[in-house]
């Protein structure tokens, strides 16, 4: 995430997150098409990756979660179902700097109010996952590094992360994704199953 960022500056995360607009496109929930638009839509507003590179028939949705997440002791994420939205280039596990906010649905709305005392937001979100080769150009207002890293390579940044090892940091909810979820869905990814671990109907509580 970009440094300017109130919750999470500076932190690893996954490739896009968002929150939708009010338009009609972003609110047809008829397979999760509005939210396939926002995805398409803020990956070009964040990382400058054209429509052409992320059509809207090509994001899979995987699932939904919920979770809490403080961030300073007056800013904090309280999510549900997160848009998490990543690419898997010749299945290499995309992970950048990223948006602080990750709501990305349709018919979404946003409750700001305060859980133990910390400013946070509930909404309605999804996990999107593509496999795709795309051309970047990063918005340095979101995002402030981008890296592909293998599978090897994300361990090692998880392991950084934990020990504290140059000062290197990564986003709550994409820790609780890694943890609960991702290396499962990277073995289907690399199979071919990717679709068989789909899980729509859950809402996944994570902490």
């Amino acid at each position: 995430m970009a440094a300017t960022k109130v919750t999470f500056p500076l932190v690893w995360t996954n490739t896009c997150c968002s929150h939708p607009l009010y338009r009609d496109s972003e609110l047809i929930e008829e397979n999760a098409l509005g939210v396939r638009n926002v995805a398409q839509r803020k990956l070009l507003d964040e990382l400058g990756i054209s429509a052409e590179d992320v059509p809207v028939d090509q994001f899979t949705p995987l699932g939904r979660i919920l979770y809490k997440a403080p961030s300073d002791g007056k800013w904090g994420e309280h999510e549900r179902n997160n848009s998490i939205l990543s690419f898997y280039p010749v299945y290499w596990f995309s992970c950048c700097l990223n948006f602080d906010a990750i709501t990305c649905l349709p018919l979404a709305f946003d409750l700001t109010r305060s859980i133990e005392g910390v400013l946070t937001s509930t909404v309605f979100d999804y996990l999107l996952f593509m496999v795709r080769e795309v051309n970047m150009k990063p918005n340095p207002d979101e995002v402030a590094e981008v890296k592909y890293v293998n599978r090897e390579q994300l361990k090692e940044l998880l392991r950084k992360a934990d020990a504290g090892e140059e000062g290197l940091k990564l986003s709550p909810w994409f820790r609780l994704i890694v943890d609960n979820f991702l290396f499962k869905w990277w073995d289907h990814l690399e199979k071919g199953t990717l679709k068989e671990v789909t899980d729509m109907k859950t809402i996944h509580k994570l902490t």
